[in-house]
Protein backbone atom coordinates (compact mmCIF):
# COMPACT_ATOMS: atom_id res chain seq x y z
CA UNK A 1 0.00 0.00 0.00
CA UNK A 2 1.24 3.46 -0.87
CA UNK A 3 2.60 5.52 2.07
CA UNK A 4 0.56 8.48 0.83
CA UNK A 5 -2.61 6.50 1.29
CA UNK A 6 -1.57 5.63 4.84
CA UNK A 7 -0.81 9.26 5.57
CA UNK A 8 -4.18 10.30 4.15
CA UNK A 9 -5.99 7.64 6.19
CA UNK A 10 -4.18 8.75 9.35
CA UNK A 11 -5.06 12.39 8.64
CA UNK A 12 -8.72 11.52 8.11
CA UNK A 13 -8.73 9.50 11.32
CA UNK A 14 -7.20 12.40 13.23
CA UNK A 15 -9.75 14.83 11.82
CA UNK A 16 -12.63 12.53 12.75
CA UNK A 17 -11.22 12.05 16.24
CA UNK A 18 -10.87 15.85 16.60
CA UNK A 19 -14.40 16.38 15.31
CA UNK A 20 -15.96 13.89 17.72
CA UNK A 21 -13.95 15.22 20.68
CA UNK A 22 -14.73 18.89 20.06
CA UNK A 23 -18.36 18.09 19.34
CA UNK A 24 -18.60 16.42 22.76
CA UNK A 25 -16.94 19.45 24.38
CA UNK A 26 -19.36 21.86 22.67
CA UNK A 27 -22.33 19.81 23.88
CA UNK A 28 -21.11 20.07 27.48
CA UNK A 29 -20.66 23.84 27.30
CA UNK A 30 -23.30 25.75 29.32
CA UNK A 31 -24.27 29.35 28.63
CA UNK A 32 -26.33 31.72 30.80
CA UNK A 33 -27.34 35.24 29.86
CA UNK A 34 -28.30 38.08 32.23
CA UNK A 35 -29.93 41.26 30.91
CA UNK A 36 -29.57 44.42 32.99
CA UNK A 37 -33.19 45.45 32.42
CA UNK A 38 -36.19 44.26 30.43
CA UNK A 39 -37.78 47.73 30.45
CA UNK A 40 -35.69 50.47 28.83
CA UNK A 41 -36.15 53.74 26.96
CA UNK A 42 -35.13 54.47 23.41
CA UNK A 43 -31.34 55.03 23.14
CA UNK A 44 -30.80 53.84 26.71
CA UNK A 45 -27.80 51.51 27.01
CA UNK A 46 -28.65 47.95 27.93
CA UNK A 47 -26.02 45.60 29.37
CA UNK A 48 -25.93 41.88 28.57
CA UNK A 49 -23.71 39.50 30.54
CA UNK A 50 -22.82 36.00 29.32
CA UNK A 51 -21.54 33.36 31.73
CA UNK A 52 -19.95 30.45 29.89
CA UNK A 53 -18.69 27.26 31.52
CA UNK A 54 -16.86 24.36 29.85
CA UNK A 55 -18.16 21.30 31.72
CA UNK A 56 -15.86 18.86 29.90
CA UNK A 57 -12.30 17.96 30.68
CA UNK A 58 -10.81 19.40 27.49
CA UNK A 59 -9.78 22.96 26.59
CA UNK A 60 -11.38 24.51 23.54
CA UNK A 61 -11.06 27.81 21.70
CA UNK A 62 -14.27 29.15 20.15
CA UNK A 63 -15.59 32.32 18.55
CA UNK A 64 -18.73 33.75 20.18
CA UNK A 65 -21.23 35.85 18.23
CA UNK A 66 -23.12 37.16 21.29
CA UNK A 67 -26.18 38.79 19.80
CA UNK A 68 -28.13 38.90 16.57
CA UNK A 69 -30.83 41.35 17.65
CA UNK A 70 -29.10 44.05 19.72
CA UNK A 71 -28.35 47.14 17.61
CA UNK A 72 -25.06 48.95 18.10
CA UNK A 73 -23.63 46.09 20.16
CA UNK A 74 -20.25 46.93 21.67
CA UNK A 75 -18.87 43.50 20.69
CA UNK A 76 -19.65 41.67 17.47
CA UNK A 77 -17.32 38.68 17.86
CA UNK A 78 -15.48 37.43 20.93
CA UNK A 79 -12.61 34.92 20.89
CA UNK A 80 -12.78 32.68 23.93
CA UNK A 81 -10.45 30.09 25.39
CA UNK A 82 -12.57 27.82 27.56
CA UNK A 83 -10.62 25.77 30.08
CA UNK A 84 -12.25 22.86 31.93
CA UNK A 85 -14.74 23.93 34.63
CA UNK A 86 -13.50 27.51 34.63
CA UNK A 87 -16.34 30.03 34.13
CA UNK A 88 -15.82 33.02 31.87
CA UNK A 89 -17.96 36.19 31.85
CA UNK A 90 -18.29 38.48 28.87
CA UNK A 91 -20.19 41.79 29.02
CA UNK A 92 -21.49 43.76 26.06
CA UNK A 93 -23.89 46.65 25.67
CA UNK A 94 -26.18 48.09 23.03
CA UNK A 95 -29.21 50.28 22.52
CA UNK A 96 -32.48 50.29 20.62
CA UNK A 97 -33.53 53.20 18.43
CA UNK A 98 -37.26 52.47 18.13
CA UNK A 99 -39.90 51.60 20.69
CA UNK A 100 -41.66 48.26 20.83
CA UNK A 101 -41.28 44.66 21.86
CA UNK A 102 -37.73 43.43 21.17
CA UNK A 103 -35.68 40.27 21.47
CA UNK A 104 -31.90 40.19 21.75
CA UNK A 105 -31.74 36.95 19.80
CA UNK A 106 -29.66 33.82 20.16
CA UNK A 107 -25.96 33.55 20.96
CA UNK A 108 -23.83 31.48 18.58
CA UNK A 109 -20.53 29.71 19.22
CA UNK A 110 -18.25 28.47 16.47
CA UNK A 111 -15.27 26.14 16.53
CA UNK A 112 -13.08 25.84 13.45
CA UNK A 113 -11.26 22.54 13.00
CA UNK A 114 -7.61 22.07 11.95
CA UNK A 115 -6.80 23.57 8.55
CA UNK A 116 -10.47 24.61 8.26
CA UNK A 117 -11.54 21.06 7.37
CA UNK A 118 -14.70 21.33 9.47
CA UNK A 119 -16.61 23.70 11.71
CA UNK A 120 -18.93 23.11 14.66
CA UNK A 121 -21.74 25.54 15.46
CA UNK A 122 -23.69 25.78 18.70
CA UNK A 123 -26.68 28.11 19.01
CA UNK A 124 -28.15 29.06 22.40
CA UNK A 125 -31.67 30.46 22.30
CA UNK A 126 -32.98 32.78 25.03
CA UNK A 127 -36.55 33.97 25.58
CA UNK A 128 -36.10 37.41 27.18
CA UNK A 129 -38.61 39.98 26.01
CA UNK A 130 -37.50 43.60 26.22
CA UNK A 131 -39.97 46.48 26.08
CA UNK A 132 -38.49 49.68 24.71
CA UNK A 133 -40.40 52.83 25.71
CA UNK A 134 -40.25 56.15 23.92
CA UNK A 135 -39.58 59.29 25.93
CA UNK A 136 -42.77 60.88 27.23
CA UNK A 137 -43.12 64.63 27.43
CA UNK A 138 -44.46 66.43 30.47
CA UNK A 139 -47.76 67.95 29.37
CA UNK A 140 -50.76 69.56 31.05
CA UNK A 141 -54.07 68.08 29.92
CA UNK A 142 -57.18 69.46 31.61
CA UNK A 143 -59.65 69.20 28.77
CA UNK A 144 -61.92 66.42 30.02
CA UNK A 145 -65.43 67.18 31.27
CA UNK A 146 -65.56 66.86 35.09
CA UNK A 147 -68.78 65.16 36.09
CA UNK A 148 -67.79 62.22 38.30
CA UNK A 149 -68.81 62.76 41.92
CA UNK A 150 -65.32 62.34 43.35
CA UNK A 151 -62.93 64.90 44.88
CA UNK A 152 -60.75 66.21 42.08
CA UNK A 153 -60.31 69.46 40.15
CA UNK A 154 -62.48 72.54 40.31
CA UNK A 155 -65.48 72.30 37.99
CA UNK A 156 -68.33 74.54 36.85
CA UNK A 157 -70.81 71.70 37.40
CA UNK A 158 -72.27 72.10 40.91
CA UNK A 159 -72.28 68.41 41.78
CA UNK A 160 -69.93 67.83 44.71
CA UNK A 161 -68.69 70.41 47.20
CA UNK A 162 -65.19 70.03 48.64
CA UNK A 163 -65.21 71.09 52.30
CA UNK A 164 -61.43 71.63 52.21
CA UNK A 165 -61.65 74.37 49.56
CA UNK A 166 -63.50 77.55 50.58
CA UNK A 167 -64.49 79.81 47.67
CA UNK A 168 -65.78 82.79 49.68
CA UNK A 169 -67.86 83.79 52.71
CA UNK A 170 -71.17 85.64 52.79
CA UNK A 171 -73.89 86.70 55.23
CA UNK A 172 -76.00 83.87 56.58
CA UNK A 173 -79.39 83.40 54.89
CA UNK A 174 -80.76 79.93 55.39
CA UNK A 175 -77.94 77.40 55.59
CA UNK A 176 -77.16 74.28 57.67
CA UNK A 177 -75.20 74.99 60.83
CA UNK A 178 -72.13 73.06 59.63
CA UNK A 179 -71.57 75.77 56.99
CA UNK A 180 -71.32 78.55 59.58
CA UNK A 181 -68.00 80.40 59.88
CA UNK A 182 -68.03 81.12 63.61
CA UNK A 183 -64.76 83.09 63.72
CA UNK A 184 -65.93 85.57 61.07
CA UNK A 185 -69.37 85.73 62.69
CA UNK A 186 -67.76 86.78 66.00
CA UNK A 187 -65.52 89.32 64.21
CA UNK A 188 -68.32 91.05 62.24
CA UNK A 189 -71.07 90.65 64.82
CA UNK A 190 -73.39 88.85 62.40
CA UNK A 191 -73.80 85.33 61.17
CA UNK A 192 -71.49 84.41 58.27
CA UNK A 193 -71.52 81.25 56.18
CA UNK A 194 -69.00 79.53 53.90
CA UNK A 195 -69.29 78.72 50.20
CA UNK A 196 -67.21 75.74 49.08
CA UNK A 197 -65.67 75.00 45.69
CA UNK A 198 -67.38 72.32 43.62
CA UNK A 199 -64.97 69.61 42.48
CA UNK A 200 -65.23 66.45 40.39
CA UNK A 201 -63.22 64.06 38.28
CA UNK A 202 -63.52 63.20 34.62
CA UNK A 203 -63.69 59.97 32.71
CA UNK A 204 -61.67 59.68 29.49
CA UNK A 205 -61.82 57.14 26.69
CA UNK A 206 -58.58 57.43 24.69
CA UNK A 207 -58.85 55.79 21.26
CA UNK A 208 -55.59 55.47 19.28
CA UNK A 209 -55.77 54.38 15.63
CA UNK A 210 -52.35 53.09 14.45
CA UNK A 211 -53.41 51.68 11.08
CA UNK A 212 -53.09 53.06 7.59
CA UNK A 213 -56.27 55.06 6.80
CA UNK A 214 -58.87 53.22 4.80
CA UNK A 215 -59.04 54.10 1.12
CA UNK A 216 -55.49 55.46 0.91
CA UNK A 217 -53.29 54.10 -1.88
CA UNK A 218 -50.38 52.50 -0.03
CA UNK A 219 -47.06 53.69 -1.43
CA UNK A 220 -43.60 54.31 -0.01
CA UNK A 221 -44.46 57.87 1.05
CA UNK A 222 -47.59 56.85 3.00
CA UNK A 223 -45.80 53.84 4.48
CA UNK A 224 -43.00 56.06 5.78
CA UNK A 225 -45.55 58.55 7.18
CA UNK A 226 -47.45 55.78 8.98
CA UNK A 227 -44.29 54.36 10.57
CA UNK A 228 -43.27 57.80 11.82
CA UNK A 229 -46.81 58.50 12.99
CA UNK A 230 -46.90 55.23 14.94
CA UNK A 231 -43.75 56.11 16.85
CA UNK A 232 -44.98 59.58 17.74
CA UNK A 233 -48.59 58.68 18.52
CA UNK A 234 -47.34 56.23 21.16
CA UNK A 235 -45.24 58.99 22.73
CA UNK A 236 -48.05 61.57 22.54
CA UNK A 237 -50.79 59.27 23.85
CA UNK A 238 -48.46 58.06 26.60
CA UNK A 239 -47.74 61.64 27.67
CA UNK A 240 -51.46 62.40 27.97
CA UNK A 241 -52.12 59.12 29.79
CA UNK A 242 -49.38 59.79 32.31
CA UNK A 243 -50.81 63.24 33.07
CA UNK A 244 -54.38 61.94 33.43
CA UNK A 245 -53.47 59.07 35.73
CA UNK A 246 -51.39 61.40 37.90
CA UNK A 247 -54.68 62.97 39.03
CA UNK A 248 -56.50 59.64 39.34
CA UNK A 249 -58.69 60.21 36.29
CA UNK A 250 -60.52 57.10 35.08
CA UNK A 251 -59.12 56.23 31.65
CA UNK A 252 -60.11 53.54 29.19
CA UNK A 253 -57.50 52.97 26.51
CA UNK A 254 -58.39 51.43 23.15
CA UNK A 255 -55.78 50.80 20.45
CA UNK A 256 -56.78 49.97 16.88
CA UNK A 257 -53.94 48.22 15.11
CA UNK A 258 -53.09 44.76 13.87
CA UNK A 259 -55.63 43.76 16.51
CA UNK A 260 -57.62 45.66 19.14
CA UNK A 261 -55.93 46.27 22.50
CA UNK A 262 -58.04 47.35 25.50
CA UNK A 263 -56.71 48.58 28.85
CA UNK A 264 -58.52 49.92 31.92
CA UNK A 265 -56.67 50.12 35.24
CA UNK A 266 -57.79 51.83 38.46
CA UNK A 267 -56.16 54.55 40.54
CA UNK A 268 -52.97 56.22 39.40
CA UNK A 269 -51.52 53.17 37.61
CA UNK A 270 -50.12 54.25 34.24
CA UNK A 271 -47.17 51.93 33.53
CA UNK A 272 -49.45 49.11 32.40
CA UNK A 273 -51.16 51.51 29.99
CA UNK A 274 -47.78 52.45 28.56
CA UNK A 275 -46.87 48.78 28.15
CA UNK A 276 -50.05 48.27 26.13
CA UNK A 277 -49.10 51.19 23.88
CA UNK A 278 -45.55 49.90 23.41
CA UNK A 279 -46.68 46.36 22.57
CA UNK A 280 -49.23 47.53 19.99
CA UNK A 281 -48.45 48.04 16.33
CA UNK A 282 -50.36 49.10 13.24
CA UNK A 283 -50.36 47.76 9.68
CA UNK A 284 -50.62 49.13 6.14
CA UNK A 285 -53.49 46.81 5.16
CA UNK A 286 -55.62 46.40 8.28
CA UNK A 287 -58.23 43.71 8.75
CA UNK A 288 -59.73 45.67 11.67
CA UNK A 289 -61.79 48.59 10.35
CA UNK A 290 -61.85 51.80 12.37
CA UNK A 291 -65.50 52.41 11.46
CA UNK A 292 -66.53 49.04 12.90
CA UNK A 293 -64.69 49.72 16.16
CA UNK A 294 -66.24 53.19 16.54
CA UNK A 295 -69.68 51.65 15.97
CA UNK A 296 -69.16 49.38 18.98
CA UNK A 297 -67.87 52.24 21.12
CA UNK A 298 -70.93 54.38 20.29
CA UNK A 299 -73.15 51.95 22.20
CA UNK A 300 -70.89 51.98 25.26
CA UNK A 301 -70.34 55.75 25.59
CA UNK A 302 -71.69 57.54 28.67
CA UNK A 303 -72.70 61.14 29.33
CA UNK A 304 -69.84 61.71 31.81
CA UNK A 305 -67.17 60.53 29.35
CA UNK A 306 -64.74 62.54 27.23
CA UNK A 307 -63.59 60.70 24.09
CA UNK A 308 -60.17 61.57 22.63
CA UNK A 309 -59.72 60.02 19.18
CA UNK A 310 -56.19 60.13 17.69
CA UNK A 311 -55.73 59.09 14.07
CA UNK A 312 -53.55 59.69 11.08
CA UNK A 313 -56.40 60.57 8.76
CA UNK A 314 -60.19 60.73 8.61
CA UNK A 315 -62.48 59.21 5.98
CA UNK A 316 -66.13 59.86 5.30
CA UNK A 317 -66.99 56.52 6.96
CA UNK A 318 -65.93 57.81 10.39
CA UNK A 319 -67.85 61.11 10.24
CA UNK A 320 -71.38 59.82 11.08
CA UNK A 321 -69.93 57.58 13.80
CA UNK A 322 -68.16 60.48 15.47
CA UNK A 323 -71.43 62.42 15.36
CA UNK A 324 -73.19 59.49 17.00
CA UNK A 325 -70.49 59.36 19.69
CA UNK A 326 -70.92 63.08 20.37
CA UNK A 327 -74.64 62.56 20.96
CA UNK A 328 -73.89 59.93 23.61
CA UNK A 329 -70.98 61.43 25.54
CA UNK A 330 -69.91 64.72 27.16
CA UNK A 331 -67.18 65.74 24.72
CA UNK A 332 -65.33 64.46 21.65
CA UNK A 333 -61.80 65.59 20.75
CA UNK A 334 -60.25 64.47 17.46
CA UNK A 335 -56.52 64.79 16.84
CA UNK A 336 -55.16 64.21 13.34
CA UNK A 337 -51.38 63.93 13.05
CA UNK A 338 -50.27 62.60 9.65
CA UNK A 339 -46.89 64.33 10.03
CA UNK A 340 -46.36 63.68 13.73
CA UNK A 341 -45.42 66.65 15.90
CA UNK A 342 -42.39 68.60 17.03
CA UNK A 343 -40.74 67.38 20.27
CA UNK A 344 -40.78 70.06 22.96
CA UNK A 345 -36.96 70.01 23.16
CA UNK A 346 -36.70 71.27 19.57
CA UNK A 347 -37.24 74.87 18.50
CA UNK A 348 -39.71 75.76 15.78
CA UNK A 349 -38.02 75.75 12.38
CA UNK A 350 -38.88 76.14 8.73
CA UNK A 351 -41.00 73.27 7.48
CA UNK A 352 -40.56 71.67 4.06
CA UNK A 353 -43.37 69.15 4.50
CA UNK A 354 -45.75 69.16 1.52
CA UNK A 355 -49.45 68.71 2.40
CA UNK A 356 -50.84 65.52 0.90
CA UNK A 357 -53.87 65.84 -1.44
CA UNK A 358 -56.18 64.09 1.03
CA UNK A 359 -55.60 66.90 3.59
CA UNK A 360 -58.13 69.14 1.82
CA UNK A 361 -60.82 66.50 2.33
CA UNK A 362 -59.90 66.21 6.00
CA UNK A 363 -60.34 69.97 6.46
CA UNK A 364 -63.81 69.74 4.92
CA UNK A 365 -64.69 66.92 7.30
CA UNK A 366 -63.35 69.01 10.20
CA UNK A 367 -65.76 71.84 9.38
CA UNK A 368 -68.70 69.44 9.49
CA UNK A 369 -67.59 68.01 12.82
CA UNK A 370 -66.96 71.39 14.42
CA UNK A 371 -70.44 72.53 13.41
CA UNK A 372 -71.69 69.64 15.55
CA UNK A 373 -69.54 70.59 18.57
CA UNK A 374 -66.79 68.06 17.91
CA UNK A 375 -63.33 69.54 18.48
CA UNK A 376 -60.92 68.72 15.63
CA UNK A 377 -57.24 69.68 15.76
CA UNK A 378 -54.85 69.04 12.86
CA UNK A 379 -51.18 68.59 13.80
CA UNK A 380 -48.53 70.06 11.55
CA UNK A 381 -44.96 68.83 11.78
CA UNK A 382 -43.94 72.15 13.39
CA UNK A 383 -46.57 71.97 16.14
CA UNK A 384 -45.60 70.87 19.64
CA UNK A 385 -47.91 68.53 21.54
CA UNK A 386 -48.61 71.02 24.35
CA UNK A 387 -49.36 73.76 21.82
CA UNK A 388 -52.13 71.69 20.25
CA UNK A 389 -53.49 70.67 23.67
CA UNK A 390 -53.71 74.36 24.62
CA UNK A 391 -55.85 75.06 21.52
CA UNK A 392 -58.52 72.63 22.73
CA UNK A 393 -61.31 74.57 24.47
Amino acid sequence: MSPYVLIADALVAMIWAELLEKRSVMKKMTVKRIVSSTRVFVRERITVTYRIVNESGKTIEVICIPSTGLPNASKREIKLRLEPHKPIEEVLSGQYYTRGKKRIGSATFYYEGPFGFFGIWKSCAFEEEILVFPYFEEVVFEKEVLRLLLPGRKTAYRLLEDATKVRNTREYVDEPLNRMNWKLSARYGKLMTKDFETTALGRVHLVVDMNMPEGVVVNDAWKHMRERYEEQVVSGAGSVLKELKKTGTAVRLSIIGEQIWEADYPGTEFVLYLESLVRANGVEKPTVRTAEVLTRYAHRASLDETIVFIAMHLTENEIPLLLRLRARCAKVIVWLMPYGYRPCAYHRSRSYEMPHPEAAKVLEYAKTLEENRIIVKFFLDNDALQEVIDRVP
